[in-house]
């Protein structure tokens, strides 16, 4: 009985390691690469440990992203991961070499996984990095309150005609 629990276990685990999966996570950090406002739609490799697998595939580029602002910057990526390999199809928030040089690094990431992410990544020294990220998130504006009726006009006064 307790062979066939552990067995069921596992292929449940294995099911849902590789079934679709929609990944959201506001902030992690794996290996020292942060991770900020990820989005994923991962057809393979999601389950359980989607965020995981992404954050922990980034991390191998650590050296290649730190070195794309080594003074600590903030981007913004979007990419493809198709057949394990890369495609990325932005990268914002940093000076165009910067982000050529994002591009290059992430481009060389090599994944199980399949489906499409986008995230911010902080890169370089960290203060920096996190002051341009909040550059480019600045916080919302607080709600207008609706502006005061003006208080109506008195009518003609009342003659005692």
């Amino acid at each position: 009985m307790r062979k066939t629990l552990v067995l069921l276990s596992l292929l449940t685990l294995s099911g849902t390691a590789l079934a679709a999966a929609s990944v959201s996570i506001d902030s992690m950090e794996v290996d020292g690469v942060k991770l900020l406002d990820l989005q994923c739609e991962l057809s393979s490799g999601g389950g359980l440990m989607g965020g995981m697998v992404v954050a922990s595939t980034l991390a191998s580029q650590k050296e290649a992203l730190d070195a794309c602002a080594s003074g600590g910057g903030a981007y913004k990526a979007t990419w493809t991961w198709t057949a394990g390999k890369t495609e990325v199809q932005t990268v914002t928030g940093l000076p165009k070499s910067g982000e050529g040089c994002v591009k290059k690094a992430l481009n060389q990431m090599q994944s199980g996984s399949t489906g499409t992410c986008a995230a911010g990544v902080l890169v370089g020294e960290r203060s920096t990095a996190e002051a341009n990220w909040a550059s480019m998130n600045p916080p919302p504006a607080p709600a207008a309150e609706p502006a005061a009726q003006p208080a109506e006009a008195p009518g003609p006064a009342p003659t005692g005609g």
